[in-house]
C-alpha cells in the first residue's frame, strides 16, 4: 500500500484539534504508525496525551494558535470542536486544509476491505473482539476503535492485512464517511437527540448507512432489536440476523450456561449446530457481541478453532464493566455507559455476577440534554440500584440555555420520590470519601443484610476518577 495515504507534502505535520479523544487519538496514533509526523492539543492535560507524547506525538493541553506550525499540512478536528476554537480559525485564516476526523478515517477505510460496527450500544466491544479475533489468527488487521482494550495493546493499529476494522459512529452522521465492504447493527434506539429529532430520523441515518454497501457485500443485524431490523430492509447487500432473544435469527446462541464465572453457550446457525464456545466477559449482551465477532470472522476465513481460542484469551474493553480494585470483599468497578439502555444492561448483569452483593452506583450524568430528554428512562432503570450517588452533569456539547434547564438534582429528587437512597455530591473527592464509609462499614442500614457490596462508577465523562481514587484511598 501506498504509505502516503493522506497525499500530503514531505515534512508535512498533522495537527488533531481535539487529539485527548478516545477516537482522535486512536487515529493520530495510526497516522504515526504510517509515518507521519503528528501533533496535537486537547483542552486539558490527560493520561490519553502522556501515552501520545511517549508514542513521540507532540501534545499541548489547552488551545492556542501558537500551537500551528508553519509546517502544519493538515488539521483533524474533531465534532466537538467549535468555530471559535483559536487553533481551527488561525488554521482557516491560514488555509490550511481542514477535515473532520470521521472524513479522514473514512478515507483510510477506503484503502482496505473495512468492516464497520454501528449501533447505538455495544459497538466498541464487538469492534474490539473482532479485531482481537483477527489478529488472534494471525492476520495483522487495521482497526481505530473508541475504546482500549488490553489484548489490542490500544485503540488502534496500522497493520499489514487487508482488513481494516473501525467503530462506526453515528453522531453527526459520522459513519456515512466510511467506505465499509461488511457492516454491524448492533442497534437502534434513541440518542445523541442534541443532534436528532426522534428515532424516525435516527432510523433515518441508519437506513444511509446501510444503502453505503452494494451488492455483493454483507449485512449482519442484530435480530434482537426490532428497529434494527427494519432498518435492514433497505440493503442491497446479503443480509444475516443474530441474537440471544431472536431465536428465530439466522446465527443464535443457545442452551447459554454460567460456570465458574465464564459463560458457555452453543451458536446455531438456523437448526444446525455450527460450535461451542466460552467467554469470561458478563451479561448476555456480551453474549451477543461475541455473537456478531464470532460470525464476522467466520466470514472472513477465520477457522472455528482460532476463533475460540480467541475469545477465550479476550479481556474486555477499559471501562466496560472494568474491574478496578478491592476493597476488602467488596468491589470496585467502572463503565462507560451513559444511556438507560446501558445501564440496565449493566445493573442485570450485576445482579447474575454478584448474588447477594449490594449494588451501589455512583453515575455521571453525560450532556444535560441527554438526561433532560431520556429523564424518564434514567429513573425508570437507576430506581432499581441499592444506593445512587450522582455528581455534577458533565458537560459535553450543549448550549448554555441547555445546561440551564436541567440539574443533577432534578434526576436525585424523582429516584428519591421513588423510594431510592439517592444523594446528590457535587464534588469527586466527597463521593470517594462518602462511598469509602461504606466499603468499610458493612453489613450497613443502607443495603440491609448484604454483607459485601459492588460499588461501580459508571458514565462518559470522567467519572472514573472516583473509582480510581476509591481504590487508592482505601488501599493503602
Amino acid at each position: 500500500m501506498n504509505r502516503n495515504i493522506y497525499k500530503l507534502a514531505p515534512h508535512s505535520v498533522i495537527h488533531f484539534i481535539g487529539i485527548g479523544g478516545t477516537g482522535m487519538s486512536g487515529l493520530a496514533k495510526f497516522s504515526h504508525a504510517f509515518g507521519y509526523a503528528v501533533q496535537g492539543s486537547d483542552a486539558k492535560h490527560s493520561s490519553t496525551l502522556d501515552e501520545l507524547n511517549a508514542l513521540g506525538i507532540k501534545t499541548f493541553a489547552g488551545h492556542s494558535a501558537e500551537h500551528i506550525i508553519p509546517e502544519t499540512g493538515l488539521i483533524v478536528i474533531s465534532a466537538a470542536i467549535k468555530d471559535e476554537n483559536p487553533e481551527l480559525a488561525y488554521a482557516k485564516k491560514l488555509k490550511i486544509p481542514i477535515i473532520k476526523y470521521a472524513a479522514l478515517l473514512g478515507e483510510l477505510t477506503q484503502h482496505y476491505e473495512t468492516v464497520a460496527v454501528a449501533g447505538c450500544h455495544g459497538k466498541t466491544t464487538t469492534t474490539s473482539m473482532i479485531a482481537h479475533i483477527l489478529r488472534h489468527s494471525g492476520r495483522n488487521p487495521s482497526y481505530v476503535i473508541g475504546g482500549n482494550a488490553p489484548d489490542l495493546e490500544g485503540n488502534s493499529n496500522a497493520g499489514t492485512g487487508r482488513n481494516m476494522v473501525v467503530e462506526a459512529c453515528e453522531y453527526d452522521r459520522s459513519f456515512l464517511n466510511l467506505h465499509p465492504r461488511m457492516e454491524v447493527i448492533t442497534n437502534i434506539e434513541e440518542d445523541h437527540l442534541d443532534y436528532y429529532k426522534d428515532i424516525n430520523d435516527i432510523s433515518d441515518a441508519y437506513i444511509d448507512f446501510i444503502r453505503l454497501l452494494r451488492h455483493d457485500d454483507y449485512l449482519l443485524v442484530c435480530a434482537d432489536n426490532p428497529n434494527a431490523v427494519r432498518a435492514a430492509r433497505h440493503t442491497k447487500s446479503y443480509v444475516e440476523t443474530y441474537g440471544v432473544l431472536n431465536q428465530n435469527a439466522v446465527w443464535s446462541a443457545r442452551n447459554i450456561r454460567l460456570r465458574d464465572g465464564i459463560r458457555h453457550f452453543e451458536l446455531f446457525k438456523e437448526e444446525n449446530f455450527f460450535d461451542n464456545f466460552s467467554l469470561r466477559l458478563p451479561g448476555y449482551h456480551n453474549i451477543t457481541n461475541a455473537i456478531a465477532s464470532i460470525v464476522i470472522a467466520h466470514k472472513l476465513g477465520v477457522h472455528s478453532p482460532e476463533i475460540k481460542s480467541a475469545l477465550d484469551a479476550f479481556r474486555g474493553v477499559e471501562r466496560r464493566m472494568e474491574i478496578i480494585g478491592k476493597i476488602g470483599d467488596n468491589i470496585v468497578m467502572d463503565d462507560y455507559g451513559h444511556h438507560p439502555t446501558e445501564i440496565k444492561t449493566v445493573y442485570e448483569a450485576l445482579r447474575e455476577f454478584y448474588p447477594g452483593y449490594g449494588i451501589c452506583l455512583i453515575f455521571q450524568p453525560h450532556q444535560h440534554s441527554r438526561l433532560r430528554m431520556l429523564m424518564n428512562d434514567f429513573v425508570q432503570v437507576l430506581k432499581e440500584f441499592d444506593y445512587v450517588l450522582v455528581p455534577d452533569i458533565f458537560y459535553a456539547r450543549d448550549s448554555a440555555e441547555e445546561v440551564k434547564k436541567t440539574h443533577a438534582t432534578d434526576l436525585v429528587k424523582l429516584l428519591q420520590e421513588k423510594g431510592t437512597q439517592a444523594k446528590y455530591i457535587s464534588n469527586f473527592d466527597e463521593i470517594v470519601k462518602f462511598a469509602g464509609v461504606f466499603a468499610q462499614s458493612l453489613p450497613c442500614l443502607e443495603f440491609g443484610a448484604a454483607e459485601k457490596i459492588v460499588i461501580i462508577t459508571m458514565g462518559a465523562g470522567d467519572v472514573f476518577m472516583v473509582s480510581h481514587g476509591l481504590v487508592r484511598r482505601n488501599t493503602r
